[in-house]
């Protein structure tokens, strides 16, 4: 059975996509600065991905405030969607985490 997609669906989907690579390529960066950069720049790259995760936070809300509007069979297909997404979020907030934690660690040894 073929279950058509309303456009804003889509359009949603992708711009979330689109927020989550961003995400990853921030905390991407953030990981070269880690040992690297100066404390200035890993201070600006680590705000850059706090904020990128925030906004991926921000996408998935809106992904889900999107799927709300859907039909019965509509959510259960994009039961999947709304999963890898949370999964995705998860990980890339436990990554940056991680990413924070090495950087304090690091600072505490160089004291």
């Amino acid at each position: 059975m073929f279950v058509s997609f309303p456009y804003t669906h889509t359009r949603t989907h992708t711009h979330t996509q689109k927020v989550f690579e961003e995400a990853e390529l921030c905390l991407s960066d953030l990981r070269e600065t880690l040992f690297e950069a100066d404390v200035e720049q890993y201070r600006e790259e680590c705000n850059c991905a706090e904020g990128a995760v925030n906004n991926a936070f921000t996408a998935y809300v809106d992904l889900l405030e999107d799927l709300r509007r859907s039909n019965e069979e509509q959510l259960l297909t994009y039961r999947e969607i709304r999963n890898t997404n949370a999964c995705n979020l998860k990980r890339l907030r436990k990554e940056l985490d991680q990413i924070i934690e090495v950087a304090e660690n690091r600072n505490i040894a160089a004291s």
